[in-house]
């Protein structure tokens, strides 16, 4: 199953993608704004990773994995302290876990 192909049932889960999406996209632009522009396009990453916390804590079958929690968080924490890369690279590495554990997730729900 490819992320991508998320059914709309799989609503909660799309959401939580864009929104570590939307935070690596947002740091994205920061690394290339200019020196105007660069606190806009972090308090958007800020905004995103925190929409993702208030959105992990909503019930479903599906627990975002405490590694990827732990990452955001990093990540917000660095963002605060204006290390921006150390923040883009906790981001990726949440995405990638979080990925992963989708879509374990859905191979044991199709094995059972």
């Amino acid at each position: 199953m490819e992320l991508n192909r998320l059914q709309p049932e799989h609503n909660s889960l799309r959401m939580l993608l864009h929104e570590l999406t939307s935070a690596s996209s947002a740091l994205d632009a920061a690394f290339q704004a200019v020196e105007e522009e660069r606190e806009d396009r972090v308090r958007e990453a800020r905004e995103a990773l925190e929409a993702f916390k208030v959105l992990e804590r909503t019930p479903g079958q599906f627990t975002v994995p405490r590694k990827v929690r732990q990452r955001v968080d990093w990540a917000l924490s660095e963002l605060e302290g204006g290390k921006l890369e150390l923040a883009d690279s906790d981001i990726r590495w949440a995405g990638g876990l979080f990925e992963k554990a989708v879509v374990e997730f859905y191979k044991r729900r199709r094995v059972s």
